[in-house]
């Protein structure tokens, strides 16, 4: 079993369900976070969340949330393996890049 976030996507009106357990590392700017996976044989290596573009305060907000989240969520079972995050910026896309 796996454990994920789900982050709210604004353009779709829907939760998209990211794999927390394989990501290595996060990135984020004031237009994306991305989400750094080690993969092989040439797959694409990172999912990009795409929002609006925010000011440097809510660009920390949103990283700080983001490691909150992955610090719950490694706390919990894997009965219970998702915690939702509705980011404090509007979301235009989620994607592998």
């Amino acid at each position: 079993m796996k454990k994920f976030l789900k982050i709210y996507n604004d353009s779709e009106s829907r939760y998209v369900a990211i794999n927390a357990d394989d990501v290595m590392f996060t990135q984020n700017s004031q237009t994306t976070i991305q989400f750094f996976y080690n993969v092989k044989d040439g797959f694409k290596n990172s999912v990009n969340v795409n929002y609006n573009s925010v000011s440097v305060d809510v660009e920390r907000e949103i990283k700080n949330m983001v490691i909150t989240a992955f610090q719950k969520l490694m706390c919990k079972s894997y009965s219970k393996a998702t915690i939702d995050i509705n980011l404090p910026a509007t979301v235009t896309s989620i994607g592998v890049a």
